[in-house]
């Protein structure tokens, strides 16, 4: 692995760990409910991030004019707004009907998908540029900043809107510290012509997909939320986000540094992207196995230590879930190509199956038995077969001239 995919990868997963270290002290001091409401909302917040950022977080590198870029920076601008409005809108109405639970889970779910757009977003002009160091320092000062802020919270006011409020924070300062007034100018032509504008048409598909490949591991948390309640949601929860946040954010920067590559190649009109994707994945695949493996093994013979009393489901569910988890990593720094290529609606069509299967394994799995963790099964043997398929669908995607 390069240098500097190794620099942006450990710059994500170092800061995302920092973030991850906290939930050991949150189970301490929070109730697995409560808990279960801010791991909903956190699910919530990072399922509905695509509306937020418009998915342009995958475009953005790829895109040759600076007009159509400027064009592109102020939509999502402005649907990260009216997104964090409605989440407002939507606390205050739920508050006054009595629905407590329902409106914190709206705030919060808001606080963390503006937070998300607008951090993945702004890293997208960054992997533009190829500053892959600067992207490395906000990806590790992110989850320092937020890790901190949320150990102040539990120890001192444990609350669990103020936790989903230093992801904000923490996020917001990240940026900015790692901002300077160079980056907005990049060198791009005025009036060059993109290859597949960008149109609502491309928007609507590729924000659906968005939405449908969040909920495909997110998904499962809101699941067993309105299946089994909030106290198993809590568990489910903390085992997916222990699980998957490192590995997921480990994605993004693989996904990042992909982007990058990628997105050079096909702007320039030379060389051959495929060769290109096919380089990334090979790179890849040792890290997910490597990550399969260790969630697998390493999973429920710490979780008892790490999490203490009252979550013995974490263990569990943490092995349940790394062989999805693994496919995901190894998958996701190519899905970008379906967006840059112009083929949102095939991604969608490749989501939705994906997303099809999972549920239906945790349907079954539920209505057969009624266990969490079988349950937990079912939606992990789903997802698994999704991936393959995706896998398939990539493949095919990348085959065509």
């Amino acid at each position: 692995m390069s240098r500097e995919r190794w620099l942006v990868v450990g710059g994500q997963a170092a800061g995302q760990l920092a973030t991850v270290a906290t939930l050991p002290l949150l189970t301490r001091v929070l109730e697995p409910e409560l808990m279960g409401l801010y791991q909903a909302a956190f699910a919530i917040g990072v399922i509905l991030q695509p509306v937020a950022s418009l998915r342009l977080e995958f475009l953005l590198p790829a895109v040759r004019g600076e007009v159509e870029l400027r064009r592109l920076v102020r939509f999502s601008i402005w649907s990260q707004v009216i997104c964090g409005v409605i989440a407002v809108a939507l606390f205050a109405v739920l508050g006054l009907t009595g629905k407590h639970d329902a409106s914190q889970i709206a705030l919060m779910s808001g606080l963390i998908m503006v937070a998300y757009a607008w951090t993945v977003v702004d890293n997208a002009l960054l992997v533009r540029q190829g500053a892959m160091h600067r992207l490395a320092v906000r990806n590790l000062l992110a989850g320092l900043l937020t890790a901190g802020l949320q150990i102040l919270v539990a120890l001192t006011v444990p609350n669990i809107f103020l936790l989903a409020l230093s992801i904000l924070i923490g996020r917001a300062v990240a940026i900015l510290l790692t901002r300077r007034r160079a980056e907005r100018s990049v060198t791009a032509s005025l009036d060059q012509v993109e290859d597949v504008p960008w149109t609502g048409r491309r928007a609507v598909y590729s924000v659906l997909s968005g939405l449908v490949s969040s909920a495909s591991l997110q998904g499962l948390t809101v699941y067993v939320t309105v299946g089994f309640g909030a106290a198993a949601a809590g568990a489910v929860g903390v085992a997916q986000r222990s699980a998957s946040a490192p590995v997921a954010f480990l994605s993004q920067g693989l996904s990042q540094y992909s982007q990058a590559k990628i997105a050079a190649v096909l702007r320039s009109g030379e060389g051959e992207a495929r060769r290109e994707i096919l380089h990334q994945i090979r790179g890849t695949l040792p890290i997910a196995a490597l990550a399969t493996v260790g969630l697998a093994v390493l999973g429920p013979l710490l979780a008892p230590f790490v999490f203490g009393p009252g979550w013995g489901d974490v263990g569990p569910v943490i092995a349940l879930l790394a062989l999805p988890i693994g496919l995901q990593l190894l998958l996701s720094p190519v899905m970008s190509v379906f967006v840059m290529l112009g083929r949102e609606r095939l991604l969608l069509g490749v989501q939705v199956v994906r997303l099809a299967i999972s549920l239906a394994g945790a349907l079954i799995a539920q209505i057969l038995t009624g266990d969490v963790l079988l349950t937990v099964l079912g939606f992990a043997i789903g997802t698994a077969v999704g991936y393959v398929f995706t896998l398939v669908a990539v493949w095919r995607l990348i085959r065509r001239p």
